[in-house]
């Protein structure tokens, strides 16, 4: 459906932000840094501490 359907059916359209891709560490760092305390984060954090033993 175009945007143009939808808000003539009454809903409500608006762009999201770009998700970021997850292709390396520096990738996975970048989105984990803006929510340090959230689930990614603690993933992040629970593989490295993986990865060290």
């Amino acid at each position: 459906m175009s945007t143009a359907q939808l808000t003539g059916a009454g809903l409500l359209v608006r762009d999201l932000p770009p998700l970021r891709d997850v292709d390396t560490v520096a990738d996975a760092e970048a989105v984990a840094a803006p929510a340090p305390h959230g689930r990614f984060a603690a993933e992040l954090a629970r593989l490295r501490a993986a990865g060290r033993r």
